[in-house]
């Protein structure tokens, strides 16, 4: 399977695990460094550099030399294959999304180069292979992924999973909050959409309970504050949830199938289901279907596993999210968006607050938007480290984005085992 990390030798998870995983460990706050793309400069005001020479987009040299110079490409290659053949895709593509993105395409910055050709695009094309691969089969049984060892965190092979030609390739995102995640399937929905798939986009915002239902919750359990509003497990309608995902797998033509929206704004802010009427409808059949959510992947842990710190509140929510594997065997392939420290949460979350505020739109206070995100600090550091090892999802393809404070792709840190993780859990954040 994946690479193993090396025993514990005078500092814990030494080298590159340092910067990656550094808020697990004591007194270390430092971040990932970012990505040393060619021809770059630094600048240590910003983790965004600078181009010193523009990359030539009208070159398919310069292209592909970048693209294979990007922190996924190597992820990607054994699935996606050599750009012999497949590089005036990418280039195609790499236009497409410029231009959607309002970029000017012969003078792209190194921030949107690496958006479209280090980030969107090798998550798209690893995507489409199997999408590829799931069509091609016809409704018989194929290997989801290839039996060659992966690199550490990589493209990992699934012990051979059967996936069905069947019906829709539904793939999983599992990404903290602001990372930009719905930023990047809204542009997935795009690509595949312009090569003529239909493509749907589900949160698993959409399948939380009602308002009254979420008030019932909090009533029943009048002590937790986890569960006092929507976010953490258990503040989800799971049969709802399995249901619309099924639906979008099986699809056939000439029928449709309507996907629930949660609507933020309804009952003064607090929230509460849209009414059926107005969830849009998904014709059939569906080629892909690209489901997100802050939490969604995370595996439940035993009652005494030390990273939930005797906290009962929390060991509640991680009975409740037990039910959620329902909706995880689901998916055919998993995609983790790996951050270097889970404090960025506030900042990101402070930074979209202040946006909406900035637009005219009603937005919370810096204190708000503090208890807001702190509700979910107890489940990322219980969870993320599982999610971030190698044995997370391993019958399954997996590919892990590890990206920056500047939501920038970098090289992806070695893992460790779930059994070094386990002496650090109790790391606060």
């Amino acid at each position: 399977m994946g690479h193993q990390s090396p025993e514990i030798r005078g500092t814990p998870f030494p080298g590159k695990m340092d910067a990656a995983f550094g808020w697990l460990m004591e007194d270390h706050d430092t971040a990932p460094k970012p990505y040393a793309y060619r021809r770059l400069t630094r600048s240590r005001s910003s983790t965004i550099d600078t181009v010193a020479e523009p990359l030539n987009t009208y070159s398919s040299t310069a292209v592909r030399s970048y693209i294979e110079e990007g922190p996924l490409f190597h992820l990607v290659a054994p699935t996606v294959g050599s750009l012999t053949d497949e590089l005036p895709q990418w280039m195609d593509r790499g236009k497409l999304l410029s231009d959607d993105l309002g970029y000017e395409w012969s003078a792209l910055s190194t921030a949107q180069a690496a958006r479209i050709f280090h980030y969107y695009l090798p998550v798209y094309f690893w995507i489409h292979s199997f999408c590829k691969r799931k069509r091609e089969a016809g409704g018989l049984q194929m290997t989801a992924a290839p039996a060659a060892p992966a690199p550490s965190g990589g493209d990992v092979g699934t012990a051979g999973r059967p996936m069905k030609g069947e019906g829709a390739l539904l793939v999983g995102f599992s990404a903290p909050q602001g990372c930009g995640k719905t930023t990047l399937v809204t542009f997935l929905k795009t690509l595949f959409e312009q090569e003529g798939l239909t493509c749907t986009v589900v949160s698993i915002d959409d399948f939380y309970l009602t308002g009254e239902e979420q008030e019932q919750l909090a009533r029943a359990y009048p002590d937790n504050p986890l569960l006092r509003y929507r976010g953490n497990a258990g503040s989800h309608d799971l049969p709802l949830g399995r249901d619309t995902l099924m639906r979008l797998q099986s699809a056939k033509k000439g029928t449709s199938v309507a996907v629930p929206r949660y609507d933020k704004s309804l009952r003064e802010g607090r929230g509460d289901r849209a009414p059926q009427g107005q969830w849009p409808t998904v014709e059939g059949p569906v080629d892909v279907v690209l489901c997100e959510g802050w939490m969604f992947g995370f595996p439940p842990l035993s009652d005494d596993d030390p990273a939930l710190d005797g906290d009962p509140n929390l060991q509640l929510v991680n009975r409740l999210l037990r039910g959620y594997e329902q909706w995880d065997e689901l998916m055919d392939a998993w995609i983790a968006i790996q951050i270097g420290d889970p404090k960025w949460v506030y900042d990101w979350r402070l930074e979209q607050e202040q946006a909406m505020k900035s637009s005219g739109k009603p937005g919370m206070t810096d204190q708000q938007v503090g208890d807001f995100v702190d509700r979910f600090m107890p489940a990322y550091r219980a969870y993320l480290p599982h999610v971030y090892s190698n044995g997370w999802k391993a019958d399954r393809p997996v590919l892990r984005v590890q990206i920056d404070k500047s939501r920038s792709p970098i090289p992806l840190a070695d893992t460790p085992t779930p059994q070094l993780l386990k002496q650090y859990f109790n790391k606060e954040v």
